[in-house]
């Protein structure tokens, strides 16, 4: 694995080129799909694996009902606190209905983004507390979204 593509300096984020909402880019399959090659060429040997992880699939209900819960409460809050992207971690996640279900696989955790560049809540930290001016009450339950299907390896 070339742990060099997957560290970056912090500088990054003070290059961004625009407001977060504008960031991502709709690109062609074959964009697509050099970009997965050069990913798993990076990551060998491990990439060789046929039980390697690069991918998960979710439910398109969940997306639908995360964009949703996102409208409902820019609706419901001042235009400073507003979320304006989604952030993607990268987590291991336990899944009990598959057939050994304490073994974690790799999972994402998506996080709603607030203009200010903050996640929502703070998921990589414990019990960090709700940034200053939010209420516990505005922050919807089901605003962040995990537990897809480990793919394309496991995938049917």
């Amino acid at each position: 694995m070339n742990k060099e593509n997957l560290i970056i300096e912090n500088v990054i984020c003070e290059q961004m080129p625009g407001p977060i909402n504008g960031l991502g880019e709709f690109i062609h399959h074959d964009n697509a799909y050099s970009r997965i090659q050069a990913y798993l060429k990076s990551m060998k040997p491990i990439s060789d694996d046929p039980n390697f992880v690069y991918g998960n699939i979710f439910g398109l209900d969940f997306f639908k009902n995360l964009i949703n819960t996102i409208d409902k409460y820019n609706l419901d809050n001042p235009s400073s606190k507003k979320i304006v992207g989604i952030r993607v971690y990268n987590a291991l996640t336990a899944r009990p209905y598959l057939p050994n279900p304490k073994q974690e696989l790799a999972d994402v955790v998506i996080v709603p983004v607030l203009e200010d560049g903050s996640d929502i809540s703070h998921v990589c930290e414990p019990h960090e507390p709700i940034q200053p001016g939010i209420e516990i009450a505005a922050i919807p339950l089901n605003v962040r979204l995990s537990g897809g299907m480990p793919c394309p390896n496991q995938c049917r």
